[in-house]
Order: structure tokens, then C-alpha cells, then sequence
């Protein structure tokens, strides 16, 4: 009731009798103690003038798939006599002219119920949470859209996760963490198009404004301070006085010290996926986020050109190899903690919880440091011998490597023989080499594997090549074991 009609009392009732009035601060300092600031502030503008329809504009920027799939949502919530709307990331970036398709739904009704038919219209999978009433419709071509109840959230303590209530588009907007992404569009056909804005979001997308919607926001979670630099940094937009204020206050309140570590990393993945984190990584510095981060590591000291080649170097490398499955983030965990001894790293993959894979690069990154050296240190090295060094390292660690190169001639060879990788196949199979008279056994993959370094160092170049090879072992008493 306060934060949705603004009241800042609410009398207390006991069976018909008034027994007194309790404050918005009475309630928070009960739930919160010390940890709430004394007073209760807003901090956006109300909206205010006619309405905006951008139908126009959905039609000439969404893919035909896209607006079907928004226009079919619309229809199954007016027959449900339900509202439903389009919010979040892809309002915001459709109005900043930013593609983007990840589509979040909200809906004022049951948004499971939207959900199961909108998977049943589109032919799509569906995944429910219940506890949050959210669901997930993946659909064959593997877009995903997530529906979502319209809901409220209070937080029983400073950093917790939310409680979630059923409640209107409003108020689902107003728990948002910052006015930019407040803004909605109604799907419904009536008011397909139509620009929800209680929040002064567009006003502040237009003056490249990061706000919060009022001054608990970072107390309630700490996180939303790492996503303000997020979005301040991809945007370059500004962070307002007061927000910046305000996510200072919690700074130095350590409320950031109260979060589980899963938290922090989910929000440093994301800020390590940007298509220029390093912005970011100043700012967390520069207002005193890092030292929650990683505090072992101090960001002065890392090679800044370096650090900046990362973004260049996973560039060329997913256009060159054609990978989608570097995870950018990773790299730049390798290089970030690079200084750090093993000790240390060892103590930072206890605090953070990150997967076997990621755990295997991180560790592995001291070692890729140290076959560098060797590699600029012998650059007559063969593709064959960089193989052998080189072979089990998955694509994060290969991108590391490179990094670690300072030495052009080394590259060079390094990126060779990566060339060479990718194209190199053994076209002779067992039954080429059963005819030949071998008999099956381990010295079949040790052809292979000899076959392999000779194709991959130039010296073999096709299926002739490859059998007049194995016949002149045979011939020389190489084989001789494993001849019938």
C-alpha cells in the first residue's frame, strides 16, 4: 500500500479499534535495522502527456518471426481477458535503435496460463518456476521468450533475494532497478504499441541518464550497483548525482560484502561480456567496487594495452576459427588474475563458484604463461612439436596463449599451426591399413598419430601420400610387430 499509493503512514487496526500509525520507516527499520537510511525518497519523475504508440516503428525494426510471436501473445491474453506486455532490455533497446530479441513478457493475470498457450500456438517447449511465477517458452528455431506474472518483491534483509506478490504492470515495474528499464509495451490488439512509461524512463533514456527509482534500491540489492556501471559503461550513458550517491553510501555501508559470491559472479560474467568491459572495470575501481571483487588483484598493475587487446584478440579469433563458444568472460578472468600466485588463485576458486571447465583454464593459465616464454624462446619450433605442447587446450586457453605472445615471429607461428589444425584430416582409415597387411592393435593409432604430425608440419599432403608413407615403414621394419 505505500509504495503504491505514496503513503508514508498507515494506521494500525486491532479488531475495529485504532490502536496508532506506523511510518515507511518504523516498517523498514523493523524489517532491516540500521542498515535502511532514515528516510524514504524517489528519485524519478512522473510521466506525464499523451500516449505513444511505436507500432510503426516495431514493424520496420522486428523480424516478421519476432512481431508474429508479440502480435500471437497479444491475442491469447485479450481472449484470456488478460493484459500482456512487452518489457524490459528489448523496449529499452528499440527505442536506443540497438538490436536486440531477447523478449521478456509480463502479464497482468496468470502469466503461467499465457504461457502454456502461447507454447501450444507457436509450437514450443515450456519450462515453469513456480516460485517465482515465471515461465520459459523456447521455440523450434530456439528463440526463447520468458513470461512472467505481474509481480511485486520485498526483501526480508539487505542483499537477500526477493519475496514475490501478484500485483499490477506498475508496480512489476516499479521493483525494476533503473527508470531505462521501467518502460512497456502493451501487446494487447487494442493498444498494440502502446508506450507504458510511469517512470520517466524515456526521458531518461533520451538524456543518457542511469537512475535508480528511489534511494533504498541499492540496499535492497547491492547487485543493482554493478549493473548501473553495466549500463552507464555499454550506453555511455552517466550515472545521475544521487544514484551515484546512493550506490557510495552502500559502498561504504559494505552491503556489497553481504552478497554470496554466486551473485557477484553471475553480474561479473555479465560486465566481462561486454563488448568492452574495461571501462567498466575502471569505474568499479574508480568508486571502490573492486575491492569486494577480486581484492587480491590490483587493476594498476595489469598491462592496460593488454588488457585491452583481449576484445581485438576474441574478435579475430571467433571470425577466424568460426567459434561461438569462447567464453569471452573466462579470457579475461585468466588475464586479470594473472599476477597472482598460485596460492592466490587457488584461494579466489575457493570463493567463487565456477564450473570444472572454467577451474581447468584458470589453473592452466600459469603454465600457458610459461610455455609462452618457451615458445618465443624457440621459434624454430615445427607445427608438430606446437601440437604436442598444445593439443588438449581448450579455445579460451589458446586466446590466452596468444595474449601471452609478444613476440611476432612466435605468433605467427602459433596462429600457422593453428591454420593447419583446422584443416588437417587423416583421410586413410583401419581398413586401408588392414589391407595393407597390419594387423588392428595399438600401433594403428600410432600411424595415425605419426600420419598426423607429418600432414601437420606439410610433409604429407593426401590419401597417396599418406599410404606411400605407411608402406615405406613397412618397408624399413618400422612395423614389423604388427605386419601379418
Amino acid at each position: 500500500l505505500m509504495v503504491k499509493y505514496d503513503i508514508g503512514r498507515l494506521p494500525v487496526i486491532d479488531e475495529g479499534r485504532l490502536m496508532g500509525i506506523v511510518s515507511r520507516t518504523d516498517i523498514l527499520r523493523t524489517l532491516h535495522g540500521d542498515d535502511y537510511p532514515e528516510d524514504y525518497e524517489v528519485l524519478y519523475t512522473f510521466s506525464e502527456g499523451e500516449t505513444v504508440n511505436y507500432r510503426e516503428l516495431m514493424q520496420q525494426r522486428l523480424p516478421s518471426r519476432i512481431l508474429y510471436m508479440l502480435e500471437t501473445a497479444g491475442e491469447i491474453a485479450a481472449n484470456l481477458q488478460y493484459r500482456v506486455y512487452c518489457v524490459g532490455g528489448y523496449v529499452r533497446d528499440m527505442l536506443l535503435k540497438v538490436p536486440n530479441y531477447d523478449v521478456d513478457l509480463v502479464v497482468e493475470g496468470d502469466g503461467t496460463e499465457l504461457a502454456v498457450k502461447l507454447a501450444e500456438r507457436l509450437g514450443g517447449k515450456l519450462r515453469v518456476h513456480e516460485r517465482f511465477r515465471t515461465a520459459m517458452v523456447k521455440l523450434p528455431d530456439g528463440t526463447k521468450i520468458d513470461v512472467a506474472t505481474a509481480r511485486t518483491e520485498y526483501y526480508e534483509f539487505p542483499a537477500a533475494l526477493p519475496t514475490v506478490e501478484r500485483s499490477s504492470i506498475k508496480e512489476d515495474m516499479y521493483r525494476r532497478d533503473f527508470t531505462i528499464n521501467t518502460l512497456a509495451i502493451c501487446l494487447n490488439p487494442d493498444q498494440f504499441g502502446d508506450l507504458i512509461d510511469y517512470f520517466g524512463g524515456q526521458k531518461d533514456l533520451e538524456q543518457g541518464c542511469i537512475r535508480i527509482l528511489y534511494n533504498l534500491s541499492f540496499v535492497e540489492d547491492p547487485t543493482r550497483i554493478l549493473r548501473a556501471i553495466r549500463f552507464e559503461q555499454r550506453y555511455r550513458f552517466n550515472i545521475e548525482p544521487d544514484t551515484l550517491r546512493f550506490a557510495c553510501d552502500a559502498i561504504d555501508r559494505r552491503l556489497l560484502g553481504k552478497l554470496s559470491y554466486k551473485r557477484i559472479l553471475q553480474e561479473l560474467i555479465l560486465i566481462l561480456n561486454e563488448k568492452d568491459p574495461v571501462p567498466s572495470l575502471k569505474r568499479m575501481k574508480e568508486i571502490g567496487v573492486w575491492q569486494y571483487i577480486l581484492p587480491e588483484v590490483k587493476l594498476d598493475e595489469l598491462d592496460e594495452d593488454t588488457l585491452k587487446r583481449i576484445a581485438l584478440v576474441l574478435g579475430w579469433w571467433d571470425e577466424r576459427y568460426f567459434r561461438t563458444d569462447t567464453r569471452r568472460w573466462l579470457v579475461y578472468i585468466m588475464f586479470i588474475i594473472s599476477n597472482l600466485n598460485e596460492l592466490q588463485m587457488e584461494e579466489v576458486l575457493k570463493r567463487y563458484p565456477l564450473d570444472n571447465h572454467a577451474q581447468r583454464c584458470i589453473r592452466g593459465s600459469l603454465q600457458i604463461s610459461r610455455l609462452a616464454r618457451q615458445i618465443m624462446e624457440h621459434n624454430e619450433w615445427k607445427p608438430s612439436v606446437l601440437d604436442h605442447y598444445l593439443a588438449g587446450y581448450s579455445s579460451e586457453c589458446l586466446v590466452y596463449l596468444l595474449l601471452c605472445l609478444k613476440d611476432e615471429t612466435a605468433w605467427e607461428n602459433v596462429v600457422h599451426y593453428l591454420d593447419r589444425k583446422e584443416t588437417v584430416h587423416i583421410a586413410i582409415n583401419g581398413h586401408d591399413l588392414k589391407k595393407l597387411g597390419l594387423k588392428p592393435g595399438p600401433v594403428y593409432k600410432l600411424i595415425m598419430d605419426r600420419l598426423y604430425n607429418l600432414k601437420l608440419d606439410g610433409l604429407v599432403s593426401n590419401r597417396d601420400d599418406e599410404l606411400d608413407e605407411v608402406r615405406h615403414w613397412i618397408r624399413e621394419g618400422d612395423l614389423n610387430s604388427a605386419v601379418n
